[in-house]
């Protein structure tokens, strides 16, 4: 039995000061990329370091499974 292993993929993120107002903002980790992730706001993209998402204010998180690479026999 493999353990299984996930990764962090998206942040929300909610700005406001009460639930049912304010505004969302989502990170996303950049495809096949470890440090880099896109800050993602209505039309407007950046991309932002790890730093900043990992001390960002997360309303909800999503994980992926991180699938592992079979050995090489050679």
């Amino acid at each position: 039995l493999s353990e299984r292993r996930y990764r962090l993929s998206s942040v929300i993120v909610h700005i406001g000061g009460i639930a049912n107002a304010g505004h969302f903002i989502v990170y996303r980790r950049k495809l096949d990329s470890d440090t880099t992730w896109l800050l993602i706001s209505d039309d407007a993209i950046r991309e932002c370091s790890s730093l900043e998402v990992f001390f960002s204010n997360a309303y909800m998180l999503f994980y992926e499974r991180i699938r592992e690479q079979p050995l090489q026999q050679g």
